[in-house]
């Protein structure tokens, strides 16, 4: 798998995300979608890790930041 295609499904799975949000009409902090997005593509790029991290749950980042755990 490429980069591009790499991209392209974590840019699907967000879009799909999105769609759900918004037919429930439930709030989405953007900057936290898009910086995972934005980190997996780091990811695949440098590391060559392909981590889907749209799935964490919604916290995940402030709670392993604060606390060092999940």
């Amino acid at each position: 798998m490429t980069f591009v295609d790499h991209f392209n499904q974590i840019t699907d799975i967000l879009l799909e995300k999105l769609r759900t949000k918004a037919n429930d009409k439930t709030p989405v902090t953007l900057l936290t979608e898009l910086n995972r997005v934005t980190l997996d593509a780091i990811a695949a790029v440098i590391y060559d890790f392909r981590p889907i991290l749209i799935h964490l749950v919604p916290n995940f980042f402030k709670d392993f930041l604060l606390f060092g755990k999940n």
